[in-house]
């Protein structure tokens, strides 16, 4: 398990830095590949995302064989997810809202932080 304990400031400079890294790094398919397989979750959007990532890496990886490296690519673009969280006050609470939240259509997940 890999946890990152950092506050607000230092939460922003990682996202700050987090693009302009990225753009400089090349990509080793077969270890993205291999993370890919290793990562288990409950949440059913994130294998989603794993596939788009990958789809969009190979169609990169295609164009970059048919282009001349100095060509510009199309930047990769992932799905949105668009999530709530919200602190309540006792577990009692938590499931009261849960259970009004999914009465009302919506995905819901509970978590304890």
């Amino acid at each position: 398990m890999l946890v990152l304990d950092v506050d607000e400031a230092e939460a922003e400079q990682l996202l700050a830095t987090l693009d302009p890294l990225a753009a400089m790094a090349r990509s080793d398919a077969q270890a993205v590949a291999a993370l890919h397989e290793r990562v288990r979750t409950s949440e059913s959007a994130v294998p989603r995302l794993l596939d788009d990532v990958r789809a969009q890496a190979d169609a990169i990886k295609r164009d970059l064989s048919n282009k001349n490296v100095d060509e510009e690519v199309a930047p990769l673009r992932l799905e949105h997810l668009y999530q709530v969280l919200v602190e309540c006050d006792d577990e009692s609470a938590q499931r009261r809202l849960f259970e009004q939240l999914t009465q009302q259509g919506y995905q819901c997940r509970v978590l304890v932080l």
